[in-house]
């Protein structure tokens, strides 16, 4: 048989013993917060002819009052508590449809940014490979130009040299006086036209 304390206590005025499992104070406590109420009774206005009994019938009445109503606040906290864990789970899963659409978004911009570099890598060949292709053309047409030049300097030399050889025959086939021909041969030789006042007035 477990222990029980026995503790004197008084209780609406009386001297009493109680006897129980609890501790010393737990039991102490109790019976204080019997005689703080039966004192606060006994000291309203209302409760002054009443004597013993129904002090303690009122205050047994107040007790269970309280009694009652805390253990109704106590569902509501009770209530409050489950209404909170519920609401924390639905955001719970909220957060993580959220998280997980959020995921979803993340790795499609992923995707379309590595399109988007690609696009980007293919784009600077492509000007790179431009690029190549203009110095090639750039090169050629200056070789092009650079036999039409050729072909133009070849193309006037043979003129002056026909022009020249018209020159020498227009001499022989006329009579100059050696001075002018000797002149007009020298202009010859040195690429000049030779010039029409040379030639002897016949």
């Amino acid at each position: 048989m477990s222990y029980k304390n026995n503790v004197s206590v008084r209780i609406c005025g009386k001297t009493m013993v109680l006897s129980g499992n609890e501790s010393v104070e737990y039991i102490t406590k109790v019976a204080n917060y019997i005689e703080q109420k039966a004192d606060a009774l006994r000291q309203s206005d209302n409760s002054k002819s009443l004597n013993a009994n129904l002090v303690s019938v009122l205050t047994s009445i107040n007790i269970a009052d309280d009694f009652f109503k805390e253990t109704a606040k106590n569902k509501e906290l009770v209530k409050e508590i489950e209404d909170l864990k519920s609401n924390t789970l639905n955001s719970e899963g909220l957060y993580g449809d959220k998280k997980q659409i959020h995921e979803l978004e993340i790795d499609q911009l992923s995707v379309e940014l590595e399109i988007v570099k690609e696009e980007r890598d293919n784009l600077l060949n492509e000007i790179e490979a431009l690029k190549e292709k203009n110095i090639n053309l750039d090169n050629e047409l200056k070789k092009q130009i650079s036999k039409v030049n050729h072909i133009k300097s070849d193309e006037y030399r043979k003129k002056m040299q026909m022009s020249m050889q018209k020159s020498k025959n227009d001499i022989s086939s006329n009579e100059i006086e050696p001075e002018i021909q000797e002149a007009i041969m020298t202009d010859i030789h040195k690429g000049v036209s030779p010039i029409k006042n040379y030639y002897k007035n016949t």
